[in-house]
């Protein structure tokens, strides 16, 4: 289980969003994040419109394997997305209909038949919406390993599946969308075409038709919240490191309530449409471009959408609420090292929000006023008009640098000098993975990231013979870097793991385990 620190006196919701707060019971290894206009809770129960998968690999030969299912007797349509672990950049988008209580599983590897290189899998015979080959009935997917020019590292990151719309009574074309996506005995959908139509273009999406509520039919587009997909999505994923035999997985954070409409986008490359951030009818034009990496169809939905799709909230940051239910500010957890015996770890800590409001449009490291996305839902784009948090003109945003304490499995005593204070460390990436090992010690190399980008942080002043215990590294932002609307939250919306195997010659005797990691919450 995951424990709680947060104190009493501030178990509180999200944030404040009109005004009201709700109690936030302690959280477990299953939580899951309330994110509606009137506030919202941190609870561990049931489904949600929003999965966000903290970490996958295809790294050493690693396969990552994930499953998502539907719990309702909804049609469910659903975006997955798996972003890279420099700069969360887009390297692998797809639409995914769910008939109701289906399960679709996926999963992320090297690709034999594309020199290595990362591909998303499947057998699932569930309509996906996206350009896809299909051998001896596994459908293929190359994560892409260059954007605009720039060669980005797809191997490592992170997913997220997020909800878009309620297909149960939707048609496209004169044909139920419901009827086209339901398997018959042998697994098999009625028919995919319907579905992949439906999806083609942004005149397809604005032509869906649907019950209206007054005895007729119509555009579903002139009634999104009619359309809200139900928090009825559950999913996990298992990290298989290689052919050393050993894997651990665990569950995704699970957001209720993302959008409280449908969001819907063409699984296209057309153009946003709708580029007036003023506008007050955003029906026909759901697809915007507020950044300049999300101008077309197929880049949306993504969490930053979150702040327009409700109007009446252009002045609050509804993703600054997501992120006051996942902000700690300490990641705490194990540490064992020991090579003689083939034991070794690694932690992952993964900032799953921060594409959405941090950015550097002139380079400078220095940021912009307002550059946080909470202000830029004001009405109008603040001085920075094309921000991004990566590419061309962009700069990182790092964590700041902190000091971490290193303790063995005794208390601290004189002879025994713990805890040890080594740093400042900091984190760049989005997808953090890196090991803490003793100075003068030997480690095990990395199953789940390249050798490369694994980051070795070295502490001492523990006794000799230490070869396991626990670490609290601390989660601070550099001084210059706003966070949220009109306030610095203190620590990072984060998602932390542990990894760690005892890997033998026998593959038989191999174990490891993923769990998440204990979390210090804010006062």
């Amino acid at each position: 289980m995951m424990k709680s620190y947060r104190k009493s006196s501030l178990s509180l919701a999200l944030g404040v969003a009109l005004g009201s707060m709700a109690l936030v019971p302690a959280l477990s290894h299953a939580y899951s994040v309330e994110n509606n206009v009137l506030g919202g809770s941190i609870t561990t129960d049931g489904g949600g419109d929003t999965l966000l998968f903290p970490f996958y690999t295809t790294a050493n030969g690693s396969t990552t394997s994930f499953s998502v299912s539907n719990t309702s007797d909804a049609t469910i349509a659903a975006k997955v997305r798996f972003r890279e672990q420099a700069n969360s950049e887009d390297v692998r988008d797809f639409i995914v209909v769910l008939s109701p209580d289906d399960k679709f599983d996926f999963w992320v590897a090297q690709d034999a038949n594309n020199a290595g290189k990362p591909a998303v899998f499947w057998k699932d015979n569930s309509c996906v919406v996206g350009k896809l080959q299909d051998v001896n009935n596994v459908k293929t997917l190359p994560l892409v390993d260059n954007i605009d020019g720039r060669a980005v590292d797809p191997s490592v990151g992170h997913v997220e599946i997020i909800g878009m719309v309620d297909l149960t009574n939707v048609s496209s074309e004169g044909y139920s969308l419901a009827v086209a996506a339901k398997h018959d005995e042998a697994g098999i959908p009625t028919n995919c075409n319907p579905i992949y139509n439906a999806f083609e273009s942004r005149a397809k999406v604005n032509a869906m038709t649907g019950p209206t509520g007054r005895g007729g039919s119509g555009p579903i587009v002139e009634n999104l919240a009619g359309y809200d997909v139900p928090n009825a999505l559950i999913g996990a994923y298992v990290v298989t490191a290689g052919a050393a035999g050993i894997e651990g997985g665990d569950v995704p954070v699970v957001v209720k309530d993302t959008f409280n409409r449908a969001v819907l986008a063409a699984q296209s490359a057309d153009a946003c449409t709708g580029t007036d951030f003023t506008e007050g009818n955003q029906n026909s034009d759901v697809c915007f471009q507020l950044y300049t990496w999300d101008w077309q169809e197929e880049d949306h939905p993504h969490l930053g959408d979150v702040n327009w799709v409700i109007a009446s909230e252009r002045d609050r940051s509804i993703v600054a609420n997501m992120d006051g239910a996942l902000t700690a500010l300490a990641l705490r957890g194990d540490w064992s090292n020991n090579p003689a015996n083939r034991v070794g770890y690694d932690w992952i800590a993964t900032y799953p929000t921060k594409y959405v409001y941090l950015d550097d449009c002139d380079g400078d490291k220095v940021p912009d006023e307002n550059v946080n996305l909470g202000n830029k839902i004001i009405g109008t784009l603040p001085a920075c008009q094309t921000p991004s948090p990566f590419g061309p003109g962009g700069g990182d945003r790092c964590m700041g640098k902190a000091f971490v304490d290193a303790f063995d499995t005794e208390e601290g005593v004189p002879s025994r000098p713990s805890p040890s204070t080594q740093g400042p460390y900091g984190n760049c990436n989005e997808t953090n993975v890196f090991t803490y090992a003793m100075a003068g010690q030997s480690y095990e190399p990395s199953l789940i990231q390249t050798q490369a980008k694994r980051e070795v942080r070295y502490f001492d002043y523990l006794p000799s013979e230490a070869v396991r215990g626990w670490l609290d590294q601390p989660l601070v932002w550099q001084t210059d870097v706003p966070t949220h609307v009109n306030n610095r939250y203190d620590g990072a919306a984060t998602q932390g793991l542990i990894w760690i195997v005892r890997s033998t010659d026998d593959a038989s005797v191999n174990n490891g385990s993923l769990r998440e990691l204990d979390r210090e919450l804010s006062d």
